[in-house]
């Protein structure tokens, strides 16, 4: 196998695998078209398998990053690997896996549909949004690898943290709150009801369970954080309800905006996965991305 990718996260999971790393060379011209390729010595591409990962950087448009996606792949194609891993440890769109309003496009699907044609024989993501959407959309093998175990060895086991309740800002994060629970040695925890408005954006939140917050630290656990909205208005509730301390976690830091600096006004702790690139990206997911291609290799 061979690892086709831009950062140190493709290249740490080619070393977990004992592969080959190609690293993808990205060029834009004057007018914003992206002109990507990928360095390799020779021929190698024939009958071989290649897994691309891509990793997004904060604040990098997704539009160019998902096209940037596309281009490699096709490369790839071209270049006549025999099998290809699309490995997109963000999927982008994966919020839009159905019709929210009339007329609107299933833009996850249309992403799934893309990746299929340019050549994608299976596809590896972390935390999708909705996990069960991925089976819907996808034709070719489809895997959600969790990053729950990455993120707690970062924080949970800290000793201001030994006690802390477990907390999922809505009814989403609800079965993530649960696995750390468990995986913690059946810690408390307990779920914010989120309603956001399809239209508006706007966000109203309603606790249950508040009263185990009291005198205990908390660690908040969510799939992303966007605009910061419904993790800070989580942060700012459970530190109401008699939180001490309040750590953040989640796989995904898009973190637009001010987002990474209205966390940091309320928690303690700030801890992400690398599937995009940030400051607070703690978390490596690099050894579970060459588990899951280990498996594939296997099939």
């Amino acid at each position: 196998m061979k690892v086709i990718g831009n950062t140190s996260l493709a290249e740490n999971t080619a070393k977990w695998l004992g592969a080959d790393f190609y690293p993808v060379l990205e060029r834009t011209f004057a007018d914003g078209e992206l002109c990507p390729r990928f360095e390799a010595s020779g021929n190698p591409a024939m009958g071989q398998t290649a897994a691309i990962i891509l990793q997004q950087h904060r604040n990098e448009n997704i539009n160019a990053y998902l096209m940037n996606y596309f281009l490699v792949l096709n490369a790839a194609k071209d270049a006549g690997f025999s099998r290809i891993y699309a490995c997109m440890p963000y999927f982008a769109y994966s919020r839009q896996h159905k019709q929210y309003l009339p007329n609107q496009p299933v833009s996850a699907l249309t992403v799934a549909r893309t990746l299929e044609h340019l050549g994608a024989d299976a596809f590896i993501t972390v935390t999708a949004h909705e996990p069960s959407s991925l089976k819907e959309i996808f034709t070719v093998p489809s895997i959600n690898l969790s990053s729950i175990a990455a993120l707690s060895d970062c924080v949970a086991r800290k000793p201001e943290f030994a006690d802390a309740v477990i907390v999922a800002p809505d009814d989403g994060a609800e079965d993530m709150a649960r696995a750390l629970a468990s995986l913690l040695g059946n810690r408390k925890y307990t779920a914010f009801e989120k309603k956001r408005d399809a239209r508006t954006g706007e966000i109203t939140m309603t606790p249950r369970n508040v009263e185990l917050l009291a005198g205990k630290s908390a660690i908040i656990i969510d799939d992303m954080v966007s605009g910061g909205g419904t993790m800070v208005e989580t942060a700012r509730a459970c530190s109401h309800h008699g939180s001490t301390r309040i750590a953040s976690l989640f796989t995904h830091p898009i973190l637009c905006g001010n987002a990474l600096e209205k966390l940091r006004a309320c928690c303690d702790e700030i801890v992400a996965t690398n599937t995009i690139e940030s400051e607070v990206s703690k978390a490596d997911v690099s050894p579970l991305l060459a588990q899951a291609l280990k498996e594939l290799e296997k099939k």
